[in-house]
């Protein structure tokens, strides 16, 4: 049986619409969920660090994402706000005939990951930021 770290998954969605720290943020939180469900996640915008110390065009990023691809064994795809890169890193998985995901749950049914209690209750707080740079109103805590 394969070990579950040793599956890198790359993790697609929104950059530019909305906030790019937001968006990062959301990357960041799913690479969480997903090396606790025992996989070895990617988190390709933390790229938005490297352009902060030496900013770049947004076709360089581009071109850095791709040529990577081919390392990753799926993606997982959450598309809450359109994105052309996005859309373009998904269309490149399925012609190198690698899985597309777009839920934790299609994930760990392909893998069997591990969904406990604690990672469960991560993805049901999951907050995804919407292309006005906020969170829906349904994401937001009470205090």
């Amino acid at each position: 049986m394969r070990n579950l770290r040793d599956i890198k998954i790359y993790i697609a969605s929104a950059y530019t619409k909305g906030d790019e720290a937001m968006n990062v943020k959301f990357q960041v939180d799913v690479f969480n969920i997903l090396f606790d469900m025992g996989f070895c996640p990617i988190v390709p915008l933390v790229s938005h660090f490297l352009h902060l110390v030496n900013p770049r065009p947004y076709t360089d990023w581009i071109e850095y994402d791709n040529a990577q691809l081919s390392m990753y064994d799926c993606c997982l795809r959450f598309n809450h706000i359109p994105s052309s890169g996005a859309d373009g890193e998904e269309e490149q998985f399925k012609a190198m005939n690698k899985p597309v995901f777009n839920n934790f749950y299609q994930l760990n049914l392909f893998y069997g990951g591990d969904i406990d209690d604690k990672t469960l209750l991560a993805i049901e707080n999951l907050k995804f930021p919407t292309e006005k740079g906020t969170y829906p109103e349904w994401a937001k805590k009470e205090d």
